[in-house]
């Protein structure tokens, strides 16, 4: 009865005020097979995109059942606690990087200077005829 009590308590706190969690009554006296089949259901709508539409095979949900298996609901606690942290440092880093993005988005090029002045001659071309008087003459 006891942990009844502290089941109740965990769902009432996951569904309200800012959790995502939402109660789900037709879970109420489900079998483990059951729980596991809902559980595998979740991964695979979740990862949809990860597992390119291929829904996880048997032996890699007993990857996963190996991976969280938890023995006292305070170590399962303690993954949840985890879970829930690396998911809201993901969302941080998300925003900062959406904020970052808009901020380099807003930046305007400034046009391209080298620093070099073209270089632009007064001078006419000279004529294709010219004689070699006119060409000057090399210093000796």
């Amino acid at each position: 009865m006891l942990e009844l009590s502290f089941e109740k308590e965990v769902v009432k706190t996951l569904t309200t005020g800012s959790n995502q969690w939402v109660e789900r009554k037709d879970l109420y006296g489900a079998t483990p097979d059951q729980l596991w089949a809902n559980f595998r259901d979740k991964l695979n709508n979740n990862n949809y995109a990860k597992l390119q539409g291929h829904p996880l095979t048997n032996t890699e949900l007993n990857q996963v059942k190996r991976a969280i298996e938890v023995r006292t609901p305070y170590a399962a606690a303690k993954l949840l606690d985890q879970q829930q942290r690396l998911a809201l440092q993901d969302k941080q880093l998300l925003e900062e990087y959406e904020a970052e993005i808009k901020d380099l988005k807003a930046l305007t090029m400034a046009p391209y200077d080298d620093g070099e002045k073209e270089v632009t001659s007064d001078k006419q071309p000279e004529p294709e005829n010219s004689t070699p008087e006119s060409q000057p003459k090399p210093k000796k």
